[in-house]
């Protein structure tokens, strides 16, 4: 373990989090606000922290993945605790604890939360609450990345953080459309803006977002072909569709017009998929078939290569077609078949790659579902936060649906949920590394 090049990329990760903290505190400043006085401290102490070990650069900066995975997992651990240390110095969120599940929220993109008045928080705590998923989508590593020239080390950084496949009112909420993260300025979310037309703006840019972006170099490239021959994208399109078309009918009866069914539908199914969090409406109150599909797309997920969280499409298609495979098999022996998508084959690595990925996702769902149970909340409830955090969504169903909160949970409960929050941004792997004790040998 190269631990002098650990230390000296965590002091870069805490100078770039102190530059940061100038933007919240520029705007407590223009709005006159007292609060912004803990931007500076914590500007200050990240700051300093940083200085001292940057001061001396490592001899060797030779980082194999064991440092990738450990300085990517342990750097969302610690920008987080740093982002959260405002919030509860100005007593806008009293609970430290409360404010690091905030701000691991925020981080990750989730978008799940614990205030039950979103509102009542200062401009500029609101101002870094929504900043905070820009950080997070934009990936904060990949910004110190993008300052620190590490050449063909930096590899085993970008796979650790990505080992899968109104100007005042909106651009805070299509920012977090573009990361998908759903945190919302107005305590009834994009509800409160009462506008089809800008609803349906960001339907459209958090499905768009939820798209592979090697997709949209193709399209920049003018191959078209190659764009639609994507099949994740196909896919994942096709899911949305049949999900909104399903919904829209079992909706029909709850809004004055079909037009309006489908608005909040394709609206819902948007968010969830694309595990943005946003809502228009209270779909908690849909009927049982409309909310188990929501609940579905909780765990499917957007395509790799997007912002969006879940299992991913992609690792869907490969199953899929690998079970295809072993049921052709079962009825030709002696046939001889390479699996392949998009007309390129798919090695067995890559397969049970995939099949250990699902298997080590719903153990950790099984573990998180057990230790929120203890809260002993309804099953609804505890199942739907489970997955609305480990999948990186925000709200769920129940006491933590559309307009609900996660205030309810025990501090054992939070503490598994902003786990699951990392696990779920990290796509499981990092964070588990942290628990091998082969991680920490020197040799």
């Amino acid at each position: 373990m190269n631990y002098p090049l650990l230390r000296y990329l965590f002091g870069m990760i805490l100078l770039i989090v102190a530059a940061f903290l100038v933007l919240p505190l520029a705007v407590a400043v223009i709005y006159g606000e007292s609060s912004g006085i803990y931007f500076l401290y914590t500007m200050i102490a990240a700051g300093l922290l940083g200085f001292l070990l940057t001061r001396f650069k490592p001899a060797k900066r030779d980082m194999y993945a064991r440092e990738g995975f450990v300085f990517t997992a342990l750097a969302w651990v610690v920008i987080s605790l740093i982002g959260a240390a405002p919030f509860t110095l100005s007593g806008q969120i009293p609970s430290y604890l409360d404010a690091v599940f905030e701000t691991v929220s925020g981080f990750t993109t989730t978008g799940a939360s614990i205030l039950t008045d979103v509102e009542a928080l200062d401009n500029g705590m609101l101002f870094w609450r929504s900043f905070t998923h820009w950080l997070g989508g934009m990936g904060i590593l990949v910004f110190m990345l993008s300052l620190v020239n590490m050449g063909g080390q930096a590899n085993h950084l970008l796979r650790a953080e990505s080992p899968g496949p109104t100007v005042s009112k909106m651009v805070p909420n299509m920012r977090k459309s573009a990361g998908t993260g759903g945190f919302g300025i107005k305590n009834s979310s994009m509800g409160y803006y009462n506008s089809y037309y800008l609803q349906g703006v960001v339907s459209v840019f958090m499905a768009l977002f939820g798209v592979n972006f090697n997709v949209y170099f193709f399209l920049l490239m003018k191959k078209y072909a190659m764009a639609w021959r994507n099949t994740e994208v196909r896919a994942y399109f096709a899911i949305i569709a049949g999900s909104t078309l399903i919904i829209t009918l079992n909706i029909l009866g709850m809004f004055p017009t079909a037009f309006d069914a489908f608005h909040h539908a394709f609206f819902a199914v948007s968010s969830v998929i694309t595990t943005t969090g946003f809502s228009t409406t209270d779909f908690d109150l849909w009927p049982q078939l409309s909310r188990c599909i929501l609940v579905l797309l909780m765990i499917v997920g957007a395509c790799a290569g997007s912002t969006g969280g879940g299992v991913k499409v992609s690792r869907l298609v490969i199953l899929c077609k690998a079970l295809g495979s072993e049921l052709r098999k079962l009825l030709h022996p002696r046939s001889v078949r390479v699996l392949t998508v998009d007309g390129k084959p798919v090695s067995r690595e890559t397969v049970q790659g995939v099949q250990s990925y699902m298997t080590l996702y719903f153990l950790v769902t099984l573990v998180s579902v057990l230790l929120v149970a203890l809260d002993n909340l309804d099953f609804v409830t505890t199942f739907t936060a489970v997955l609305a955090t480990l999948n990186n969504i925000g709200p769920g169903l129940g006491l933590v649906g559309p307009t609900g909160c996660f205030a309810a949970f025990s501090p054992l409960a939070k503490i598994v949920l902003t786990a699951d929050m990392l696990f779920g941004r990290l796509e499981l792997f990092p964070m588990l590394i942290l628990l091998m004790p082969s991680t920490w040998r020197k040799y």
